[in-house]
């Protein structure tokens, strides 16, 4: 059944983008994006655990923030190639604040667009610099993210971005791998966006 729901979604977001208007992107056409917004946790997983949820009893962390600057290149109209800096921050039940600066190598397609709206997905793979309790250290990142995109004029555009990020730890150290050490922790992100392109 999830194959099927998966082969479906992707044959729409295909359908809707022989269906949109000529690409206003070509080679080397550039985009720049800063964006922020609420992010809420998800999951935190260890080994042999799952908690769902923001607040005490469950991730123990609460709602937070995040911020992110954006740059891509695009490799043909409906491909680009290009990189994110962000922040984020959630406070924990022990009221320190867990922080996270990801630096992300991102991929998007664009699959939708006319000439005012569009509609980008977009990976991102790379490393967060975490900093929580006194502790810092670095751990691999992922983000998966959907975005609308309105451009009221030809280069400037607002929009509403979310997704999933995910932050994981894993060490093959005896001494730091346990239960408590290797984790893996999704939030969800809402932001709102600026973009110019060219």
């Amino acid at each position: 059944m999830k194959k099927k729901s998966g082969l479906i979604i992707l044959l729409l977001v295909v359908m809707l983008g022989s269906l949109s208007a000529e690409s206003w992107y070509q080679y080397g056409s550039m985009k720049f994006s800063i964006s922020a917004g609420p992010t809420i946790p998800l999951t935190l997983t260890t080994w042999g655990e799952t908690h769902v949820g923001p607040g005490e009893g469950n991730t123990n962390f609460s709602l937070g923030g995040i911020g992110s600057i954006d740059y891509q290149v695009y490799l043909t109209s409906w491909f680009s190639l290009g990189a994110e800096l962000g922040f984020q921050f959630n406070m924990a039940k022990s009221d320190d604040v867990f922080s996270s600066i990801p630096v992300l190598a991102k991929f998007t397609f664009l699959p939708v667009q006319t000439t005012h709206f569009e509609l980008p997905l977009s990976l991102g793979v790379g490393l967060n610099y975490l900093s929580f309790n006194g502790y810092s250290k670095m751990a691999f990142g992922l983000t998966a993210d959907i975005e609308a995109r309105y451009f009221f004029r030809d280069n400037w555009g607002i929009g509403i971005k979310t997704g999933i990020g995910a932050i994981l730890e894993y060490y093959t150290d005896p001494a730091l791998s346990g239960e408590s050490k290797n984790g893996v922790l999704t939030c969800i992100p809402v932001m709102l966006t600026v973009t110019y392109r060219n």
